[in-house]
């Protein structure tokens, strides 16, 4: 008896490991929206050039994730997720970027490997939780993913407030977060779970189409993209200091945590699909208030709220995916864990283009349209359950 409350201890102590690595992983695509401001006046680059950085990373970050989720299958040793420790912090490398000609495509290279650092991270450190028998499977993937929430806010207010007090030398301090990760790693023992081969269970939750699914968190995931990648740039536009650029990040990220709990919550009384339908409802009004009173630096407030609902739906539909016809479970959980981001990264390519031509404000005017559209989506799918 002992001995297993021992092991209970010892895994619930790995679980706080592994959320601290997924707070640190999240740190750094966190970075990048917010400092873009600042990118573009030292470099002198036009605002399509600038956005284009931040798709490379983030386009990096969920297509790499797709990619190499399989590789490394059957070794329990996280030597990906050691890998990918080392590379992310490559966005700090920044302060030695000489300005010039290939300072672009210097700065391309450095989101492309901090991309590909957190894209590897993800899938290895989720085996390694699946590996934790001795800890709530459910309680534990959601302290798992909301460290990541808090990590992009983090990421995101630490950064701009350290580049503009410090410079992108300040950048430089996350490297130790990256430090400590990698000595927790070896210290606590992490290790992988490795998959064995199981025969198909048809489950008689498996009433969504996966590509209906698909369709609603394309939009919600572009709504978000958009808003991180563009709001801080709107906000220095507007006046605001640079790290006042970070808020909104924070702001959305604390939504999200509480918001996942609440929506999980509650469709265990209304059902899964009708909770997202009605979050991404209530989430329109709130982004248009924000827009309308942008100048105002207390509307940041409202994004908590935004976040809570908007973002916050989200994670219920990865796990309706889990339960969804077509595919395989491991490629839907590929495409709507990972794709479903790549495509929003795709999309800002062309969203960046636009607001280089109209202004980033203009954008943002609009961008209350993606949660709209997955309301009506998830409402064809509560319409059509069981046809599609």
């Amino acid at each position: 008896m002992f001995l297993k409350k021992s092991i209970t201890r010892f895994q619930w102590t790995q679980l706080w490991v592994l959320t601290f690595i997924h707070i640190v992983a999240d740190m750094f695509p966190g970075i990048v929206a917010p400092i873009v401001p600042a990118i573009r006046d030292h470099f002198s680059l036009s605002l399509t050039k600038s956005i284009s950085l931040i798709t490379i990373c983030y386009i990096s970050c969920n297509f790499f994730q797709v990619v190499l989720g399989h590789v490394c299958a059957h070794s329990r040793k996280p030597l990906l997720l050691t890998i990918g420790l080392l590379a992310m912090p490559a966005i700090c490398l920044l302060t030695f970027v000489p300005v010039g000609v290939y300072s672009y495509w210097i700065l391309a290279g450095l989101m492309a490997t901090t991309g590909f650092g957190v894209a590897v991270t993800h899938p290895e450190s989720l085996r390694a939780l699946h590996n934790l028998k001795r800890t709530p499977s459910a309680l534990g993937t959601a302290i798992y993913f909301n460290g990541g929430y808090i990590g992009f806010a983090l990421g995101a207010f630490s950064a701009a407030v350290a580049v503009q007090y410090l410079g992108f030398g300040g950048l430089l301090i996350m490297v130790v977060m990256v430090a400590i990760s990698l000595t927790l790693l070896g210290m606590f023992h992490i290790r992988l779970s490795i998959e064995k081969p199981h025969k198909k269970v048809i489950s008689t939750e498996e009433t969504h189409s996966f590509w209906m699914l698909f369709a609603m968190a394309v939009p919600i995931t572009t709504t978000a993209t958009i808003l991180s990648a563009m709001l801080p740039t709107a906000l220095a536009e507007l006046g605001f200091e640079l790290s006042f650029g970070g808020l909104p990040a924070m702001m959305t990220s604390i939504g999200i945590v509480f918001g996942s709990f609440f929506w999980a919550h509650l469709s265990k009384h209304i059902g899964q699909l009708k909770a997202v339908i009605i979050a991404e409802a209530a989430a329109v009004p709130l982004i248009i208030a924000y827009m309308m009173l942008i100048k105002n630096p207390w509307a940041v407030i409202l994004l908590v709220p935004a976040g809570f609902c908007g973002i916050a739906g989200y994670t219920l539909i990865v796990n309706m995916a889990r339960h969804s016809r077509n595919l395989v479970l491991g490629a839907r959980m590929g495409i709507i864990v990972g794709g479903v981001w790549g495509v929003a990264a795709l999309a800002l390519i062309a969203f960046g283009q636009l607001a280089d031509i109209f202004s980033s404000i203009a954008i943002l005017n609009y961008v209350w349209t993606g949660y709209t559209a997955a309301a009506v989506i998830g409402i064809v799918c509560l319409l059509t359950r069981g046809k599609s």
